[in-house]
């Protein structure tokens, strides 16, 4: 190997049996031949065989081929305008179909069904990773009787709409809305309640869970699985004839204690209620939603609700309190 190696070599072969050829070789001494073939293909080739070959027809046939070592097709661009990849083991590996232009990995072969299609190699899982480094992966896999979608990762799954993140499955298997106003069919609800609450409000006017009969105290409280995220409260009244516009404040607590901590304070008046039969003006069945809550509460808080002011008499008086679970 030196610089006395280099040196390009024109063998027209005229009148020959051997191929025209032109051999390009470099200071390493490895030639590289470029041969044109009987049928006009320009071939590329080294000591150990064909690299690649350019066709000159472009109406059929391969225009570009690409092999290895042993002379199998690795790559190859057809007239048609086929785009073939392949390995020894799986030929047409990845394939472009022209005429239905879809994709097929894989085991898909060359007639794709869907605009990209992957197949397990061999019956194996079929899968798609996207992954970002030093961040979550995303895999689709398809097995044999399931269907995987989610992250390998130690993140949260995340499932957008219309360019927001809509629901989260954390990476312990919790499912939370991430919407504070839309989250509906995820969020749980605990109720308290009085009948004939009348004007009660303030210290010793807190409702109850489980039964708020008028013969039985029931329960003041509700403790805390897991730390929760308020997001919806709906007041329900029945018995009188709500009226006015007296400012009211109903005030969610934690741990028995209404004057500090954390302390979530909902403002409305009878005015804001919804009349259950709008057509009789002495209906007395009421009720009023109040989304865009932002209340946060630890796993083991008792939850407690009170009307905190207000000296309106509502009847009986019902509030249905919607919270996700967070960290589930």
């Amino acid at each position: 190997m030196a610089d006395s190696d280099k040196d390009i070599l024109i063998t027209p072969n005229v009148s020959q049996t051997s191929q025209p050829e032109m051999k390009f070789v470099g200071k390493d001494n490895s030639p590289m031949f470029l041969k044109v073939l009987d049928d006009n293909t320009l071939s590329f080739e080294g000591n150990e065989g064909q690299v690649f070959s350019i066709g000159p027809t472009m109406s059929s046939g391969d225009i570009f081929s690409v092999s290895d070592i042993s002379g199998i097709q690795s790559m190859s661009v057809n007239a048609d305008g086929t785009i073939a990849l392949s390995t020894p083991a799986t030929p047409n590996f990845f394939h472009i179909n022209p005429s239905t232009q879809r994709i097929g990995v894989g085991d898909a072969g060359t007639a794709p069904d869907h605009l990209l299609h992957l197949e397990g190699i061999d019956g194996g899982n079929g899968e798609l990773f996207v992954e970002r480094a030093s961040g979550a992966g995303i895999k689709t896999q398809a097995q044999a009787s399931t269907g995987v979608f989610g992250t390998s990762t130690n993140h949260t799954l995340a499932l957008m709409t219309n360019g927001s993140q809509r629901v989260k499955i954390n990476n312990v298997g919790g499912i939370e809305a991430v919407s504070n106003a839309n989250g509906w069919n995820l969020w749980h609800k605990v109720t308290f309640g009085k009948l004939d609450y009348g004007t009660s409000n303030g210290q010793g006017s807190g409702l109850s869970t489980l039964t708020f009969d008028d013969n039985e105290v029931g329960i003041s409280t509700y403790t805390l699985p897991r730390d929760i995220t308020i997001h919806a409260v709906e007041i329900r009244t029945q018995g009188v004839v709500l009226s006015g516009s007296t400012a009211q404040v109903l005030r969610i607590f934690a741990n028995g204690n209404a004057g500090s901590g954390t302390l979530t304070d909902i403002s409305y008046d009878a005015s804001d209620f919804t009349r259950h039969n709008s057509e009789n003006s002495n209906a007395t069945q009421h009720s009023l939603v109040i989304t865009g809550v932002n209340g946060s509460y630890d796993a083991g808080d008792t939850l407690g609700v009170r009307r905190n002011s207000g000296a309106v008499d509502m009847g009986d008086y019902i509030v249905d309190v919607w919270f996700s679970i967070d960290n589930a």
